[in-house]
């Protein structure tokens, strides 16, 4: 049932209640002294007419029982019937006053076998007349229901009387016309009732001067629940204020509810206001394939010179389809990155799982598994192809040109795409397993980045081409290019690198972190359903991967260990050397060739970086109690070098010895604090551990030991 704000005393002409009371007797005079406090239950049926607004002229009938204890230890029960007459007011608009007068009889008998005499000679079983008359109050939760308070005097004639107080609930049955109401109509009818009252008005008032509302675009639908779709401007052409301001815009098509707007309390005479208007539309609107027109209902609710009155405007929207887009914003294609898609979620993780669990760990998990999903796509046939109808360097250029962009797994359905698209389709993929991608825009192309989980020190040791990175918002991005993707990921990351240098320098290069851009333009998933997607072979991905990673570290390592095997030659094999040559294969991931060079520095010597980097290698394989012995080993050279305290530390604590890890770390601390601030989860123990570590990826990272 439906609750209004208020009860209109104009809702009806009659009402037929049925009323309960439970209260409570107080006996009077000397029968205070025979009886006590007893409860009392009454049921009521009353007619109500009304005579004039708020006066109304009620008839009831009344069945109840009262249960009177007796000073004897017994009790009376005494049943009633009568029927009265009584006058109601509406006080207010939620509460009813009411007075009352009735009569009828009564009978009573005791609730045991004995029989005791009242005043000498009554008795207690009987039947007599009785007499009541009084005063209640009736809040009116809803036209149909009504909780009351009552009090009045009742007289059992010959018997008892006394002073009854209760409290009541009700339930009306209200009729206007010739008909009952329905509950459900209620609402509806004090809005007519409303209506009628208002008298016509003629002379100026609340205005609308001018409305302009936006193209919708269904894919920030989730956008315009906080920003605004059009402007309105509302004019107070009367020369009174107008108060009491509502307004609703509402599209029927594709809106569940009106969106009630934030209005000032007044507009003063001969004011202007300008209204923002916002729209929370349903994913209904990704339907629209086609561009559309549709209605926009716009009303105001405000109250002059004391009457409530009403405005209505119906403008027409334009809706575009569902893959339209703008460049005034570069951020918005990141709407379009919908990384939680099932189609995406699984064609990335399916490559992680055929790919990176089958290759050897390395420190630059993000780049393995970024260059993996790049040469999956050039298996899995998508080509580069440029949209003859709205190409991205055209557009762009014009930025509120209408563009047309694929959602990711319209790309992969296609298998074609503009660079717009494929880049797209890149960043959901990368997100979808947790990489942090970023779309790079120069004049008439974009691009994208992915973030490195490593700092700024180890980049610059790790990459023979550190300006092949992209070091923004504090963290190390690569950049690849999307449409050379029959050319592999390293062709794509040298182009891209190129293009980031050639523009960065004149301020023509924008950088735009997808996680960002999603705080502003949510991404939204694609409304129809697709065909189920063809994965690529295993094999194929497999060796398309590997033959990739040849190429990756030869152009970082290829010079360098051909400078180092240089210096052998002229040298001769040292222990340093060889360790050099080892982490050059470690920070790649080649982890046997690592082992190899490591190992025959050790022939040479108990070279203490040649130890450390052995025990780096066997705990990254989770051989903690192997890597530990080599540990100690580098101990008994430097036993205060913090590398080798924080190694030691790191691997008790992987096997619980809490107790040593806190004494080695706190031995750490002294000796080198900012390295021990860094691995600080070694101070926690168990799960609470287990989540600080993997919160900032520590777990798994190692420092390679080398002399410079």
């Amino acid at each position: 049932m439906l609750i209004p704000q208020s009860v209109d005393p104009d809702l009806y002409d009659a009402v037929l209640s049925l009323e309960l009371a439970l209260g409570t007797t107080v006996p009077l005079g000397k029968d205070a002294e025979i009886f006590n406090l007893g409860p009392v239950m009454d049921i009521s049926i009353k007619y109500q007419r009304r005579i004039k607004r708020q006066i109304g002229f009620c008839l009831q009938g009344t069945f109840g029982y009262d249960f009177m204890p007796i000073e004897a230890e017994s009790s009376i029960s005494l049943v009633h019937a009568g029927a009265g007459t009584g006058v109601s007011w509406q006080l207010f608009p939620r509460i009813i006053a009411d007075a009352s007068i009735q009569g009828g009889y009564f009978y009573s008998f005791l609730n045991d076998s004995s029989r005791i005499e009242i005043d000498n000679d009554a008795e207690v079983v009987g039947g007599n007349p009785f007499a009541a008359g009084g005063l209640g109050f009736t809040f009116l939760v809803s036209p149909a229901f009504g909780l009351g308070m009552d009090i009045y005097y009742k007289n059992y004639l010959g018997f008892l009387s006394g002073i009854t107080m209760g409290l009541s609930a009700s339930y009306r049955f209200i009729r206007r016309g010739d008909e009952f109401v329905r509950q459900e109509d209620i609402q509806r009818l004090q809005e007519q009732i409303r209506e009628e009252q208002v008298p016509e008005f003629t002379g100026p008032e609340l205005e609308f001067e001018s409305v302009e509302l936006a193209p919708i675009f269904p894919v920030f639908h989730k956008y315009y629940d906080d920003h605004p779709v059009g402007r309105l401007m509302l004019v107070n052409e009367s020369t009174e204020p107008v108060e009491d301001i509502r307004l609703d815009f509402f599209v029927k098509s594709y809106m569940d509810d009106p969106k009630q707007l934030i209005l000032p309390e007044s507009i003063p005479p001969e004011g202007r206001q300008e209204i923002d208007l916002y729209g929370l539309f349903t994913e209904k609107i990704l339907e629209v394939s086609e561009g559309t027109k549709v209605t926009a209902n716009i009303s105001v609710d405000y109250r002059l010179q004391g009457y409530q009155r009403r405005k209505e405007l119906v403008e027409t929207l334009r809706v575009h389809n569902r893959n339209a887009i703008t460049w005034d914003d570069d951020r918005r294609a990141a709407a379009f990155v919908t990384a939680k898609d099932n189609a995406i979620q699984k064609f990335a993780k399916n490559t992680s799982a055929t790919i990176i669990s089958s290759t050897s760990r390395s420190s630059l998990k993000q780049l393995h598994t970024a260059l993996a999903i790049y040469q999956t796509l050039s298996v899995y046939g998508l080509r580069y192809e440029i949209d003859p109808t709205t190409p991205y360097k055209d557009f762009s250029r014009d930025r509120y040109t209408l563009d047309y962009l694929q959602f990711p797994v319209q790309t992969l359905e296609y298998k074609a795409g503009d660079c717009d698209d494929l880049s797209i389709l890149y960043n959901a993929l990368l997100e979808a397993v947790g990489i942090e991608t970023a779309f790079i825009t120069i004049p008439g192309h974009i691009f994208t980045a992915f973030c490195l989980d490593i700092n700024q020190n180890d980049a610059w040791k790790t990459f023979h081409y550190p300006d092949d990175l992209i070091f923004e918002r504090n963290k190390i991005w690569l950049p690849v290019e999307l449409t050379v993707l029959d050319e592999g990921f390293v062709k794509a990351w040298e182009l891209a690198a190129r293009q980031w240098r050639e523009h960065t320098g004149t301020g023509r290069a924008g950088f735009f972190p997808i996680r960002d851009a999603w705080q502003v333009y949510e991404p939204v998933g694609y409304p129809i359903q697709t065909t189920e997607l063809e994965f690529p072979a295993a094999r194929s991905l497999e060796s398309a991967y590997r033959q990739e990673v040849g190429n990756f570290i030869e152009r970082e390592i290829g010079n360098r260990v051909a400078g180092l095997q240089a210096e052998i030659e002229k040298g001769g094999e040292t222990p340093k050397i060889q360790n050099k040559l080892g982490v050059l294969y470690a920070r790649y991931g080649l982890h046997k060739d690592a082992e190899r060079h490591f190992q025959a520095a050790l022939e040479q010597s108990e070279y203490l970086p040649a130890l450390m980097n052995v025990g780096n290698l066997l705990y990254m394989r989770e051989e903690f109690d192997r890597a530990l012995a080599f540990f100690e080993r580098a101990a008994r050279q430097d036993p205060g070098k913090p590398q080798v305290l924080l190694a030691m530390a790191r691997t008790n604590h992987e096997l619980e010895n809490y107790g040593t890890a806190r004494d080695l770390f706190s031995r750490l601390k002294e000796a080198d604090p900012n390295l021990a601030s860094r691995f600080s989860y070694l101070e926690l123990r168990g799960e609470e551990a287990v989540r600080a570590a993997d919160l900032n990826r520590l777990r798994s990272t190692v420092l390679w030991e080398e002399d410079e």
